[in-house]
Formats: structure tokens, sequence, C-alpha cells
């Protein structure tokens, strides 16, 4: 299971969901990067080389798609009953650099064959 939902499930199991009254859903918080960001992040961690295994096209489904979702949400109500966006507490917000690098220590290196 990745680090974020196993870490982001435990403050459920000591939860008191009566503060929940009767809405039960919660908006979990999270980061925000553009795709730009998210490229700078890869150079970064695993060189300007790692840009050759992304190919640019325009798919009119995704963009479709990206246009309906919301650009901002409010997951303030998430946070106060004790989850955080940075996935090991109440700590500073991950950027899209951390998520490279936890993939890499969660599943890369597991996926990794020992010598």
């Amino acid at each position: 299971m990745p680090r974020s939902n196993s870490l982001r499930t435990m403050p459920i199991t000591a939860m008191d969901t009566a503060r929940l009254g009767a809405d039960r859903h919660l908006t979990m918080p999270g980061i925000s990067a553009t795709v730009g960001e998210m490229l700078d992040a890869l150079v970064r961690a695993a060189g300007r080389d790692a840009l050759k295994h992304i190919r640019r096209t325009p798919d009119p489904t995704m963009i479709a798609m990206a246009a309906t979702l919301p650009r901002h949400l409010d997951a303030s109500r998430a946070i106060s009953c004790g989850f955080h966006p940075d996935l090991l507490g109440a700590g500073p917000e991950l950027d899209f650099n951390d998520i490279i690098r936890i993939h890499a220590e969660d599943d890369l290196n597991a996926a990794t064959p020992g010598p």
C-alpha cells in the first residue's frame, strides 16, 4: 500500500466520527502542481534524459475531463480531523519533489532486484 494511503488512514482509527455528523465525506488534503512543476521535479530527481521518455501529445478526452475538475479543493474539514497533506504528520507541506522521492523510496527500491 502506498505510504500516502496507509498513513492517511491512520487518523480514521482514532477518529470520533460523531464530530462528522450526517455528512461523512472528507476531502483529503494533498498537493497541487502544474505539469511544468512535475517535469522540473523529474529532471531534478532523474536528470534531463528522463524527459526523453515523455511524449507531449494533446489528448482531447483528457483535456475535456481535466477542464471539469475543480482548481482548488477545501480540505480544512479533513485537516481539522487530523489528516495532513504531508503524509507524515503535521509538518511542512510536500511538493512534487517529495512525491517523486517518496515514490522512489517506497516503490522503485522495492521493485529493484538485489545483487
